[in-house]
């Protein structure tokens, strides 16, 4: 368990570290669970920091190193999430010809995070750039989950034991991994859904419950719910009504 006053002093030791690319660095939001209150500590649980450089600066793979750095140094208490962008990326239309490697995972994100800054991105670093990056479209999202899905592909068939992990992974998964799946799964619904935007994986089951009654799964929702934010209430029969209703989820999902 990492408290939040732990996590923020791992947020210090980074920006400390990122000094030496200050001249390259535009700016660096501060995104998810502790810009927007939700911050659990618990295992899955993550430092998500959107950096934002210079257009011409060639710094990316120096900020990614960094990173790793920081990682090292606190003993990787927390993750740190890789997203690391130059300026004119986060304009539309967003970048779409470049190689599906494992290293250009987040350029795949960019529409989702440009949601996250948008909704409640904390600046920790630098210039305040919200105000001039446009919302991304229902086109931009349709089109980020078209790539996605021709990276996983890409990814899985170039690595077969990733491939055999993984699908091993997801047949008993923990109870940690279906939540992950399933919030991030119905924040995307919830935006085709309203048009609306939630990064809040605490608020996501409820607001979904308000604003869209006709989801199939929100006995779901509520069960990994409770397992993120009351885990001492979390019963064993819950986990087992979770799992079956997990493996209906993804049996569709898969249609």
């Amino acid at each position: 368990m990492v408290t939040q006053e732990q996590a923020y002093g791992l947020i210090e030791h980074h920006l400390a570290n990122l000094q030496p690319l200050a001249s390259a660095l535009a700016s660096v939001v501060l995104v998810g669970s502790l810009s927007n209150g939700s911050f659990t500590g618990r295992t899955g649980s993550d430092i998500d920091l959107v950096h934002i450089l210079r257009d011409g600066s060639g710094a990316r793979q120096a900020m990614l190193d960094i990173i790793d750095l920081t990682e090292q140094e606190t003993d990787r208490l927390l993750p740190f999430a890789r997203c690391v962008y130059y300026q004119s990326q986060l304009k539309r239309p967003y970048p779409q010809d470049f190689p599906l490697t494992k290293e250009n995972k987040d350029l795949l994100e960019i529409p989702i995070e440009i949601l996250r800054m948008k909704e409640s991105g904390r600046v920790l670093w630098g210039e305040d750039l919200l105000e001039w990056i446009d919302m991304p479209t229902r086109e931009d999202m349709h089109a980020l989950q078209s790539l996605s899905r021709t990276f996983n592909d890409a990814i899985l068939t170039a690595d077969s034991d990733f491939a055999r992990r993984r699908a091993e992974t997801l047949r008993n998964p923990p109870p940690r991994l279906i939540a992950q799946i399933v919030l991030t799964n119905a924040m995307t619904h919830y935006y085709f859904a309203t048009g609306q935007s939630c990064s809040n994986k605490s608020a996501v089951a409820a607001l979904m419950l308000r604003d869209v009654p006709a989801y199939r799964f929100h006995g779901l929702l509520a069960l990994v719910a409770k397992w993120r934010d009351s885990p001492e209430d979390f019963t064993s029969a819950d986990e087992a009504s979770m799992r079956e209703q997990y493996k209906i989820w993804r049996e569709e999902s898969r249609e």
